[in-house]
This record gives C-alpha cells, structure tokens and sequence, in this order.
C-alpha cells in the first residue's frame, strides 16, 4: 500500500476503490452534467485528485474508501468502458490517513453518523 502523504499524487487502480464505503448525501448524478464533465477529462485530463483511505478491513477487491471524487471515480469509471483506454483503468488520488483529516470535523461527519469502515 502507498505511504499516505499528504501531497503525493499516487495512481490507484479502479478495482481498488469502494466508491460506496461511506453514506452519501447525493443518492443520483446528474447523467447530463457527467456525460460533460467525461467529455472535459477526456479533452483535458483530470485537474483534481480524487481523495481516498485505506480500509481498516479491505473486502476484495477494495482497499480504499472514497473520501472524495464521486463524481471524479464515476467520470474515469465509464471513461474506461466507453473506451477500453488503460489509462483509465487508474485515477490520480491522494490517500488520507485519519490522522491527517481535519481536526474540526471529520470527514465522513458531514455524509453520515458512522466513521468509515
């Protein structure tokens, strides 16, 4: 696994990520607003890291929680089945250790009640 530091942009397979590890408050996208943001990504490449954490307990294949980027994981997500591009088959992501989320509140405190798994 990575060593999660904070500003270091790493390259995690799709695979990996469980997108629905922690309750979110946006239950659908918008397939419109995404069909143009796939179309952005594709044109321009992904501005925004997507942001994740290890799972205390990993459930094959994930072993990274979305902390971040759904909209991000979705975009790369069906960019990878429209096209078959490898590229696609990672999404740049910075790794969050619980240590290193913000003190005032964290993170999952703004989706849901329950820490992540």
């Amino acid at each position: 696994m990575p060593d999660p530091t904070p500003d270091t942009v790493h390259r995690i397979a799709l695979t990996e990520i469980d997108g629905a590890a922690l309750t979110r408050d946006c239950s659908s996208l918008d397939e419109d607003a995404l069909t143009e943001f796939r179309l952005s990504i594709a044109a321009s490449g992904l501005r925004m890291p997507v942001e994740l954490f290890a799972l205390t307990e990993p459930r094959q294949p994930h072993r990274y929680g979305l902390l971040s980027g759904l909209r991000r994981l979705h975009a790369y997500q069906a960019l990878h089945e429209l096209t078959g591009d490898p590229r696609y088959t990672t999404i740049p992501a910075f790794l969050r250790a619980p240590a290193r989320w913000p003190r005032r509140s964290p993170p999952w405190s703004r989706r849901t009640r329950s820490a992540p798994p």
